[in-house]
C-alpha cells in the first residue's frame, strides 16, 4: 500500500492517484472592471487564483523492516537477494501557483540495505515537476519532466530522464487517469552492458467504488510499454495489467489488495536458448495499515508480497516473496 504522497509515481508501472492536493482545488469566474489600470488585471487574476487555489504540501519519512526470499527491485537488471532489508522511504509533494499558474513538484527516496550483504544494498531517487492545467471541469492535465538516479553496492547503477503527460479526473468517475511517457535510461556498463535504452509506456487507470462498503474502491490499470535497449537481446514489449483494491475498515485501520500480471515479448535472447525469450511474470501483495498509531501523523503499515516470473530462459524462471513492516511519519 502506498501513502498518498508516494503513489503518484511508482517506477516502471507506477500509476497516478488522487492526492489529498485536490482538496481546496476550486474555480471561480472573476469579474473585472473596464478602467483598470494595465496590467493590473493579469495581476488581479495572478493574485486571486493563488488566494482560491492556496499551496499544499505533503511529506513522508519510513522506516521500516523486511525479509527477502529471492527478491529483486528490478527484473532483469538487479541480482535476487535474501535476507534482512532495512526499508528506508521519504517523498515529498507540493502543489502551489505561480504567476497564475498551478505547478505540482513530487520528489522519493528510496533505500533498501541488505544486512547480510551491503554490497546488495540499492537506493533510488527521483524528482519531477511541472504544470497543471484544466482540460475540462472535472479534469486536469498535468505534464511534468525529471529524472531518477539510482545506485548499488554504493555504486552509480543508473541514471534516468522522462517526461510525463497525465490527465486525471477531479470527481469520482469511470476513467480516473491515463498517462503517456517517453524517458532514456543509461545503466551502468559495469553491471549490464548493451543496456542502455529509450522507452514509452501508455496507461489507463479505470475506477470503480462503493463495491463492499462506502468508501472503498477497485482500480483497472491496463498498460502498454516498449524498451528499445542498444542491444537486441534485452529489447522488449510488454503489456500490463493491475489490479487494486482498497478502502478503510475502521475509522483508523484500511487495507489494500494487488495484483499485476505482465507479459513480455523480447526481441532476442541470451545464449542457448532456443528461440526469442517470453517471459510471464505475476506479483500479488496485500498491505494493512493502522493511522493514528500514538501520534495523529504516525502510522504502522504491515505487508506481504509474492511474485513469480515464467520464462523460456531457465536462469529468468523464479519465484519469490517477502514480507515486513513500516513505520510512517507524516507532517
Amino acid at each position: 500500500m502506498l501513502l498518498p504522497a508516494l503513489a503518484l509515481h511508482a517506477g516502471e508501472s507506477g500509476s497516478v492517484e488522487e492526492s489529498e492536493a485536490d482538496e481546496g482545488w476550486e474555480y471561480e469566474e472573476w469579474v473585472y472592471e473596464e478602467d483598470a489600470e494595465p496590467g493590473a488585471e493579469e495581476a488581479e487574476e495572478s493574485e486571486a487564483a493563488a488566494t482560491s487555489n492556496p499551496p499544499y504540501q505533503e511529506f513522508w519519512v519510513s522506516l521500516g523492516l523486511r525479509y527477502d526470499d529471492s527478491r529483486t527491485v528490478r527484473q532483469d537488471l538487479v541480482p535476487r537477494s535474501q535476507g534482512l532489508v532495512i526499508d528506508t522511504r521519504a517523498s515529498a509533494f507540493d502543489e502551489r501557483t505561480l504567476g497564475g499558474h498551478r505547478y505540482r513538484t513530487l520528489g522519493n527516496f528510496q533505500a533498501d540495505t541488505t544486512l547480510d550483504d551491503l554490497d546488495l544494498s540499492y537506493q533510488v531517487l527521483s524528482a519531477f515537476t511541472g504544470p497543471v492545467f484544466d482540460l475540462a471541469p472535472d479534469t486536469r492535465l498535468h505534464a511534468s519532466l525529471g529524472g531518477e538516479v539510482s545506485f548499488y553496492g554504493g555504486s552509480f547503477f543508473s541514471g534516468l530522464a522522462a517526461l510525463y503527460l497525465s490527465a486525471e479526473s477531479i470527481e469520482e468517475s469511470w476513467l480516473s487517469a491515463y498517462e503517456l511517457a517517453i524517458g532514456v535510461e543509461r545503466i551502468d556498463d559495469t553491471f549490464l552492458t548493451g543496456a542502455d535504452a529509450v522507452w514509452g509506456s501508455l496507461w489507463a487507470t479505470f475506477a470503480t467504488h462503493q463495491l463492499l462498503a462506502e468508501v472503498d474502491h477497485l482500480d483497472l490499470t491496463p498498460g502498454v510499454s516498449y524498451y528499445y535497449a542498444d542491444e537486441e537481446r534485452l529489447r522488449y514489449a510488454q503489456a500490463e495489467l493491475t489490479l487494486r483494491y482498497g478502502g478503510p475498515f475502521h475509522e483508523r485501520l484500511s487495507g489494500t489488495l494487488w495484483l499485476t500480471g505482465w507479459r513480455r515479448w523480447y526481441v532476442g535472447s541470451e545464449v542457448g536458448v532456443e528461440g526469442d525469450r517470453r517471459d510471464w511474470f505475476l506479483d500479488v501483495g496485500a498491505g494493512v495499515t493502522v493511522w493514528e498509531l500514538l501520534l495523529s501523523q504516525l502510522a504502522l503499515e504491515l505487508i506481504y508480497e509474492y511474485e513469480q516470473n515464467w520464462s523460456n530462459d531457465s536462469f529468468e524462471d523464479n519465484r519469490g516473496h517477502s514480507i515486513g513492516f513500516l513505520f510512517h511519519w507524516g507532517f
